[in-house]
């Protein structure tokens, strides 16, 4: 607040806040000591009078300046005594905005001798909040006319303008809502217990199909449009309400005028006059069908997101153990005699058992792809060029009796995908394909660019608009039916016969599809052949050329000191004599902390951590961020058996490490540890 003006009109202090007479001497005559003391009794009764209204009242003279007020304006203002007032503007209480304005209202008054009476205007409130007020302000004149100044009134209206405006947006809702409103009610009217006529509103027509006409014709037309098997449910309802009983809301199913069969939400209740007679029965009935199949769509996906994380969790275990499996067998099998014959029993066990661990890879390859946590690798590509180079593959597969006929547009534009997991997609669809034409067929392939609208993004959940490439694959087989349709992409799902199919082919195609972030479409009908039709986004640049995979020799042996950390026992175990046999010096631990303790004993002389990363307590980035202070020279190795982007978001990079994924044999990880080794440090390291 700036400095206070002196006042400009010199008042006593005991409270009342308005100028006093001075005292009278008691030589004065008696009238006239009467008469001052009357207008002093008549000043503080009326100082009495405005300090009791609730209105704020004060006067200011021809400056702006305030002369007096009552008491409930100083308590505003956040003055104990009314006379603190006096001498003060309003610059010297609100923003110089505010200030301008109310000087302004007051210039106006003074000038013209006109009030300005009730107007309203916003205004800061004591507590500091946002409130408004209604302002009246009059002329103040001297008894000879001249105005000297400007009386003022106002009292704080937020409340009544907040439940104005509430009013208003209440009677807003109700009217969009009574213009809104669809549902179908009716009511049955009772007179002395009985049921006299009954009332039908018009959202009988969008619900039912059958106008209020037709319904109070017929007094049972209502009951006839309820689904045959929920009618006992609906008189069930009506029973229980007749007998006074609260009755929840009920869905059913009705058969509309033109045969569509709709879910509604049936809401039957008692109407009592004020003795507790019931007068009606009213029933509101709200067409549900939407919102049944939205909550389906939502509960299915929710399962199969749930399949997913149960599938993906089972994948990491199976690959632990996959790892022990084939990493001991590829240590028996280099421990076997040189002169032992190839065609030796012990020889085809192996065999034997390196095949079961193949397939078992391949099938926690599809449950982690279907859980979208498969290691890819993916490069911009041209889809065309891609298919057509796995038509050699494919055709074998599909067999002589089946036709192939390919509509690849050239020039196509880029997606960026794994090549691997799109022949894995292609070859899930022809052996689909296959299997339903078992006396033979066509079998089609087809590229193209397509633009997907706004309005087909829409009807597709998980589909955005844009410029996607198309991937559509068709045969002429047996087809399906619409409720193997709404099962075909859940795992496990199968219509072979046992044995013939573990049931996640398509459902690894739908994983494939969404790590993709694509979208895949099926249209089929019994008799009439199968279309998958699949979108991928497109992105710009040239196609990539990935590089052919370098020969596999023997990993080279080294002498370097590495630290394996593994809660998993077998897997360590392997993991610590594949390095020892190749002249390491290899330290372990079971989890995080045991790591720590060992670095701190023997550091600074470990060169490389192999870490897994999921660990109970210390993770496996945690523990690498913890060893830079203890080992900053060391290098690092994550390996999970999950994908890298599953477990690592952000890339290995971000913890100074490399990423092996399980399950690996001791040769891969070997040729990893040295491949480590011998890359120069990174900045920072």
């Amino acid at each position: 607040m700036a400095a206070r003006r002196s006042r400009a009109v010199p008042i006593s202090k005991d409270g009342a806040g308005a100028n006093r007479s001075r005292p009278v001497a008691s030589g004065e005559p008696t009238s006239l000591r009467e008469r001052v003391e009357e207008i002093f009794r008549n000043e503080q009764t009326l100082q009495l009078v405005l300090d009791t209204i609730p209105q704020r009242v004060f006067w200011k003279d021809l400056n702006s300046a305030y002369v007096g007020c009552n008491a409930t304006l100083a308590r505003d203002a956040g003055f104990k005594d009314p006379a603190d007032l006096i001498g003060l503007t309003d610059y010297d209480m609100v923003w110089r905005l505010r200030a301008d304005r109310y000087r302004a209202d007051d210039r106006q008054v003074m000038e013209t001798g006109v009030a300005k009476i009730n107007y309203e205007e916003p205004q800061v409130r004591p507590d500091g909040s946002e409130g408004w007020v209604r302002t009246s302000k009059l002329p103040l004149r001297e008894a000879d006319g001249r105005i000297i100044g400007v009386l003022c009134t106002y009292e704080d209206i937020t409340d009544r303008k907040r439940a104005e405006e509430d009013l208003r947006q209440s009677e807003k809702r109700y009217r969009h809502i009574i213009e809104s409103i669809t549902d179908y009610a009716f009511s049955v009217l009772v007179v002395d217990g009985k049921t006299t006529s009954t009332a039908h509103g018009s959202g009988s027509v969008a619900v039912t199909g059958f106008t209020p006409e037709e319904l109070s014709r017929d007094p049972l037309l209502w009951l006839e449009t309820v689904f045959p098997a929920d009618r006992p449910l609906v008189v069930e309802q009506t029973r229980r309400v007749i007998e006074g009983q609260g009755v929840a809301p009920l869905e059913h199913r009705i058969v509309r005028k033109d045969g569509a069969i709709r879910w509604v939400r049936n809401t039957l209740v008692q109407r009592l006059d004020s003795s507790g007679s019931v007068v009606a029965y009213d029933a509101l009935i709200q067409d549900v069908t939407e919102r049944r199949a939205l909550q389906g769509q939502l509960l299915e996906a929710q399962k199969v997101e749930g399949i997913g994380r149960l599938a993906g969790g089972i994948a990491h275990d199976f690959n632990n153990l996959l790892t022990a499996i084939l990493g001991y067998l590829e240590m028996a099998r280099n421990d076997l005699p040189a002169d032992l014959a190839p065609d030796h029993p012990v020889r085809t066990d192996l065999a034997e058992i390196g095949a079961a661990g193949q397939r078992a890879a391949s099938l926690t390859h599809q449950l982690l792809t279907f859980a979208s946590k498969q290691l890819v690798t993916p490069v911009r590509l041209d889809l065309s060029e891609l298919v057509a180079d796995l038509l050699k593959m494919l055709r074998p597969l599909l067999g002589e009796s089946i036709a192939v006929e390919t509509a690849l547009e050239p020039g196509l534009a880029m997606v960026e995908a794994d090549p691997i997991q799109i022949q894995q997609l292609l070859v899930s669809l022809a052996v689909n394909a296959r299997d339903a034409m078992p006396d033979g067929g066509l079998f089609v392939i087809e590229t193209a660019t397509e633009e997907v609208t706004e309005a087909t993004a829409s009807e597709c959940p998980g589909l955005n608009a844009g410029r996607h490439v198309r991937l559509s694959v068709t045969d002429t087989g047996w087809g399906m039916s619409e409720e193997v349709r709404s099962h075909l992409f859940e795992p496990f799902y199968t219509t072979k016969e046992r044995g013939n199919g573990a049931g996640l082919g398509l459902a690894t195609c739908h994983g494939i599809v969404r790590q993709m972030r694509g979208h895949i479409l099926v249209f089929s009908e019994p008799g009439c052949g199968t279309t998958f039709r699949i979108l991928l986004p497109c992105v710009d640049g040239p196609a990539e050329v990935r590089s052919a995979a370098p020969e596999m020799t023997p990993a080279p042996a080294g002498t370097e000191t590495i630290l394996v950390v593994e809660d998993e026992s077998v897997v360590r175990r392997l993991a610590v004599l594949a390095l020892r046999a190749r002249g390491y010096t290899v330290l372990e631990a079971s989890d995080g902390v045991g790591a720590l303790q060992i670095a701190r004993r023997v550091a600074p002389g470990i060169d490389l951590v192999v870490s897994d990363v999921v660990m109970l307590g210390l993770s496996g980035p945690d523990l690498l961020r913890r060893l830079r202070a203890v080992v900053p020279a060391a290098k690092g190795l994550l390996v999970s058996g999950h994908a890298e982007s599953a477990v690592l978001p952000g890339g290995p990079s971000d913890f100074g490490s490399e990423f092996l994924a399980k399950p690996f044999t001791p040769e891969r990880l070997a040729r990893k540890v040295r491949e480590i080794l011998d890359a120069p440090p990174t900045e920072g390291a």
